[in-house]
């Protein structure tokens, strides 16, 4: 799979857990956006960045961040 296409596949499983989880999901129309999806969960819209990685079984660490501007 080339780049474009694992981030892809990473935004769709996102979606698909938050949907399962009960968020209302909205997608940027435009592709250069700053966040992939919108997570709406009836009080408060939350912007999300997907990132794709791979993993081996192991545990894999990720330093996550939030920013409000």
């Amino acid at each position: 799979m080339n780049t474009r296409l694992k981030g892809k596949v990473a935004e769709a499983r996102v979606l698909s857990e938050a949907v399962k989880r009960g968020y209302i999901v909205s997608i940027p129309f435009q592709e250069d956006a700053a966040y992939d999806l919108v997570l709406d969960d009836g009080e408060n819209l939350t912007r999300v960045q997907v990132k794709y990685t791979e993993s081996d079984g192991e545990v894999i660490k990720v330093s996550c961040r939030s920013c409000n501007n």
